[in-house]
C-alpha cells in the first residue's frame, strides 16, 4: 500500500499532463470534477489503486477525481463507456491487462485499444499468487500440475 502512495502523487501529476487535451482551454485543467472510470467492482484491488490515486489528485488538482465503477463484460463496459466519452480529459479510464485481452476472448469488442486509447501512466504492479489447502501436499507449481 506504501508503494501506491509513494507513486500516487508522481501518476497524479503525470495524469494531469498528459490529460489535457489538444486544443487550448480558457480555462486551466481541471477546473471541474474528473471522473475516473473503473470496470472492476469495489473493493477490488484496482478499486482501492484508483481511490488513493483520486485523492492524491483531487488534492493536487484542487477539484474532485471521483472514482466510478462499471464493472461487468471484461471490463469492456467501462472502457466502451470512455471510448464514446468526450475527449476533454475529464473522463479518465482504469483499466489493466483486460484491454488488451479482450481482442482474443470475445468476437466484438465495442472499442478500439489503440484508436480510442492513449496510455498515460503505469499504477499498479500487482503479483498474483496461486494458493491450496496444506492438506493437498503440494509445494510447488509442478507438483500441483502432477496432481
Amino acid at each position: 500500500m506504501n508503494a501506491i502512495k509513494t507513486s500516487s502523487i508522481a501518476v497524479t501529476m503525470c495524469c494531469l499532463a498528459l490529460a489535457v487535451p489538444a486544443n487550448a482551454q480558457t480555462q486551466p485543467y481541471p477546473s471541474r470534477p474528473v471522473q475516473v472510470i473503473l470496470g472492476l467492482a469495489p473493493g477490488s484491488l484496482m478499486d482501492t489503486a484508483a481511490r488513493i490515486v483520486a485523492k492524491g489528485a483531487s488534492q493536487l488538482a484542487g477539484v474532485q477525481f471521483v472514482v466510478e465503477n462499471k464493472p461487468g463484460a471484461g471490463t469492456m463496459i467501462a472502457s466502451s463507456y470512455v471510448a464514446k466519452a468526450r475527449p476533454d480529459g475529464y473522463t479518465l479510464l482504469l483499466n489493466g491487462v483486460a484491454m488488451s485481452v479482450n481482442p482474443s476472448l470475445y468476437k466484438e469488442v465495442p472499442y478500439d485499444a489503440a484508436r480510442d486509447f492513449v496510455p498515460v501512466a503505469f499504477l499498479v504492479n500487482a503479483p498474483q499468487i496461486l494458493v491450496v489447502h496444506p492438506s493437498l501436499g503440494v509445494n510447488t507449481l509442478a507438483e500441483f500440475l502432477a496432481k
